[in-house]
């Protein structure tokens, strides 16, 4: 949470929460997998990194949900 003018960042943060949650839930409706990525989790090479980890982990278990049983 910023500590500056938390009267303006406070309840924008909130509605980012909600309106993402709801956009979340709703491409999983459809259904999309989801790979959320924080700026701040890409700020060092160890976090891109991560993100490739988890991406590859994701398309790898998609890989194998599309594969007709051999």
């Amino acid at each position: 949470m910023p500590q500056s003018n938390l009267d303006y960042w406070k309840p924008k943060l909130e509605r980012n929460v909600t309106r993402d949650a709801e956009k979340d839930t709703a491409l999983r409706g459809l259904g999309w997998r989801v790979l959320v990525v924080w700026e701040c989790e890409i700020k060092t090479g160890d976090g891109v990194a991560d993100i490739v980890k988890r991406l590859a982990k994701e398309l790898d278990a998609v890989r194998k949900t599309l594969q007709p049983p051999q």
